[in-house]
């Protein structure tokens, strides 16, 4: 199957999932396929979708990034949350881009709105983070919430960091390594994705918020803010595999 759009989704809200694929029929008008890895079956509505592939796996977001960037056949790639939902003609205007350079290490940064904040360009700058922020990263490195990139070069680049638990922090990794490789950032200033979710202690954004402090912090300081930081481009793509399944201690209720 030749898609030139693969949609990279770990899924943890099964009765968001139908909203969010029509919101990618708004978003382009491309051949693209979705890939969804959770715990949860697919609603009825999506079983016969021709385009969509499912995979079951109780593992952290970043892991299920990966086993989604393994099956992926699309040309380019590009992820999202599944509370989340595509606007209008953006990711046509994302591939557009692509399509205009030569570059196979251009990436597109999108602006996002999370918990009705607008992560803008004004906010796309790791080092205007102080949480994140380091001596050891350069001033003009962009922060990657939400981006496009060609399947190819992201398979390169070993995909996300699955060491990391936490969205968050592996795509903040794969942005420093892809910077480091010479990537070339674009900024689209258009708002992709809407998130409804509210960062913090509460609710299904809990276990993501004790994963990242909880478990992500120390390996990030290992890698970006001690003084003995040695820049990382590429990963084992299969790193996934030694990634452990983190659902029950996440989610002890489920």
């Amino acid at each position: 199957m030749n898609y030139e759009l693969s949609i990279l989704m770990p899924a943890i809200r099964p009765e968001r999932w139908v909203d969010l694929y029509k919101s990618i029929l708004s978003s382009t008008k491309r051949k693209f396929e979705i890939i969804l890895v959770s715990p949860y079956a697919l609603p009825k509505e999506l079983e016969k979708g021709s385009n969509i592939k499912y995979v079951k796996d109780f593992g952290s977001p970043n892991r299920c990034f990966n086993i989604a960037l393994m099956l992926a056949e699309g040309k380019y790639c590009t992820w999202g949350a599944d509370d989340g939902l595509y606007q209008p003609g953006v990711l046509d205007k994302a591939i557009n881009i692509l399509e205009e350079t030569d570059g196979e290490k251009t990436i597109i940064s999108m602006a996002t709105i999370e918990a009705a904040r607008h992560y803008s360009e004004e906010f796309c700058f790791i080092n205007k983070h102080d949480e994140i922020k380091s001596p050891f990263i350069p001033d003009d490195y962009r922060l990657l919430a939400l981006g496009m990139i060609r399947t190819n070069y992201f398979k390169k680049l070993g995909g996300v960091n699955c060491m990391f638990e936490a969205h968050a922090m592996g795509h903040l990794d794969l942005s420093i390594r892809a910077q480091n490789d010479g990537a070339d950032f674009i900024f689209l200033k258009d708002i992709a994705m809407k998130l409804t979710h509210m960062p913090g202690t509460s609710g299904d954004h809990a276990p993501m918020h004790y994963a990242q402090v909880e478990h992500d912090e120390d390996l990030y300081r290992k890698l970006y803010r001690d003084k003995d930081y040695k820049p990382v481009n590429c990963l084992n793509i299969w790193e996934w595999k030694e990634s452990p399944a983190v659902w029950t201690r996440r989610f002890k209720d489920e």
